[in-house]
């Protein structure tokens, strides 16, 4: 896809951005007639302006003025605070030693420009953006910082030298990227990382037996047995959704064409989370005395993202049978008592991310410049505005569930997120195209109906037929082969306390069979989907 100054991006097979863009395009195209207008959306690198052009004369590299000490140590616990239970930015002991040695002598050691110093500009970049929720223009505060750390980064030949630091200079420099939506550059440093860390063994307990028969241990943090733990969970589910991303999308960037069974094999080897996660990590969402933990919802909104991850496909492909398709023979939902309770599924997901940021927020703790927050209320918004075009009866309370996802993007825009206020601007374009496509379908079904005529025939008026027509789909013969399902309701008794239990979501799993995979592969080759 073009940008409006020439460039043109690759749109990925599974990525939250690239989801909303397909649907975005296809959406626009269908009520349009036209291509949308690449000027009003966000692209990458495109919402905030660093004011670098990589030249690195000495004008260029002038330092930026750096804090007190104390003020220093307060930045750096911000970092601590947003970032220190489920990333490792740097190593506390090692690098507070070098902070108190910095500043015995400041101006002798920026003179020398190692590595320490530029990890001390990159956190400082970091601290700057926690503490400070205002931008000066299109740069948000820290910029100075980070920039001049950047500029002094020395090549990859010095990198190699000091491989621990390397690496949590350059994981840092991915993060701080990523927040500011520069996704292909933080994928390029985070993988420099990778490669340093793969060349000297990190991913080895060295000492060992043979690399493909052993993993490393955990680290163990002294005190806090509980950020081991959420480290292992962190871990499980970043598999869970690399599984995914092997599984339900093809290596050619589309949809497996037994995507359903892989659906089927990734949500099993998710539901054995869903219970442990409910009882290490434990959301209480309603409980006004004690809250809930930062670190827990962090967890919570990473499972859910998986579950949304694994069963989206429908929703795109379900959306595109409804462009293409009209009348009464119209594959819906309610084809497939399966495939509708995975678009519950989803759709519970979506509304508990929705919850629980609702939570988060009201105690003040929601990530305005981290980019996970962000994603994951992208990732809910966009299910809860797709919902009523597949099936009216799929959210209820809709208009609730947009309004407090609305506000949680409000809080983020406020605070100085651009990234956030591009992607209202999209969503509710999103929202705009897909209401006047209910409307056109509206029309279109008023037009085809008679009523003289129809009374005479005895046939019901259009909405009569529809909502008929949706009570019978379940039970409608696809292919000659009725296709009900088991489990039919239990997705309607769902509690806001944390999402489906294991054994509710393997019920959904079990019932997934190989009736379900042919006629979802036959329906995704007859309409081109992906």
């Amino acid at each position: 896809m073009a940008a409006s100054d020439g460039r043109t991006f690759y749109l990925g097979t599974s990525s939250n951005w690239s989801f909303t863009r397909r649907l975005l395009c296809m959406t626009h195209q269908y009520v349009h007639q036209t291509c949308v207008p690449n000027t009003t959306l966000l692209f990458d690198g495109a919402a905030y302006d660093l004011n670098w052009n990589d030249r690195r004369t000495a004008a260029d590299l002038e330092t930026p003025s750096l804090p007190t000490l104390d003020y220093a140590i307060y930045l750096i616990n911000a970092v601590k605070f947003h970032c220190g239970q489920m990333f490792h930015l740097f190593d506390e002991m090692s690098f507070m030693d070098s902070l108190y040695d910095f500043y015995s002598d400041p101006t002798h050691k920026i003179a020398e420009a190692d590595l320490w110093y530029i990890h001390f500009l990159i956190i400082l970049a970091f601290g700057k953006a926690f503490t400070t929720q205002r931008n000066q223009g299109k740069r948000p505060p820290g910029t100075d910082y980070f920039v001049k750390a950047v500029q002094l980064l020395p090549n990859t030949i010095v990198l190699e030298r000091r491989p621990l630091v390397s690496t949590e200079i350059l994981c840092s420099i991915s993060l701080y990227l990523q927040c500011l939506d520069y996704r292909d550059a933080a994928h390029n440093y985070i993988g420099q990382a990778m490669r340093i860390a793969l060349c000297h063994g990190m991913h080895t307990d060295m000492p060992s037996i043979h690399d493909d028969d052993v993993h490393p241990d955990l680290p163990t943090f002294s005190g806090s047995i509980q950020r081991t733990a959420a480290l292992s969970m962190q871990i499980k589910l970043s598999r869970a959704i690399a599984r995914i991303n092997r599984g339900v999308y093809g290596a050619d960037g589309r949809l497996n064409s037994k995507f359903l069974l892989s659906t089927k094999e990734v949500l099993a080897s998710i539901a054995h989370l869903a219970d442990e996660l409910r009882d290490s990590f434990p959301l209480q969402l309603g409980n006004a005395i004690s809250g809930i933990s930062r670190t827990y919802a962090y967890l919570h909104l990473l499972y859910h993202q998986c579950i949304v991850l694994a069963t989206r496909p429908l929703l795109f492909c379900f959306l595109k049978i409804r462009f293409e398709s009209s009348g009464s023979d119209r594959i819906t939902l309610h084809s497939s008592q399966t495939t509708l309770n995975l678009a519950k599924m989803c759709m519970d997901s979506s509304q508990q991310m929705i919850s629980i940021l609702s939570c988060v927020r009201a105690q003040h703790l929601l990530e305005t410049f981290l980019p996970f927050d962000l994603e994951a209320i992208s990732v809910s918004t966009v299910n809860i505005l797709l919902a009523p075009s597949l099936d009216p009866q799929l959210v209820g309370n809709r208009a609730t569930w947009l309004d407090k996802a609305y506000a949680i993007f409000d809080e983020m825009a406020g605070a100085g997120n651009v990234v956030a206020e591009y992607r209202i601007v999209e969503l509710r374009k999103l929202d705009s195209m897909l209401c006047q496509l209910s409307q056109m379908h509206s029309r279109r079904a008023s037009n085809s109906f008679n009523p003289q005529q129809d009374a005479l025939q005895g046939h019901p008026p259009p909405e009569v037929q529809l909502g008929a027509s949706m009570q019978q789909a379940a039970a409608q013969c696809v292919g000659g082969n009725i296709l009900p399902s088991p489990i039919s309701g239990i997705l309607d008794e769902i509690c806001f306390d944390g999402g489906l239990a294991g054994a509710q979501i393997m019920d959904t799993v079990n019932a997934i069979d190989s009736g379900d995979n042919e006629w979802m592969s036959h329906e995704i080759l007859e309409h081109s989907i992906w």
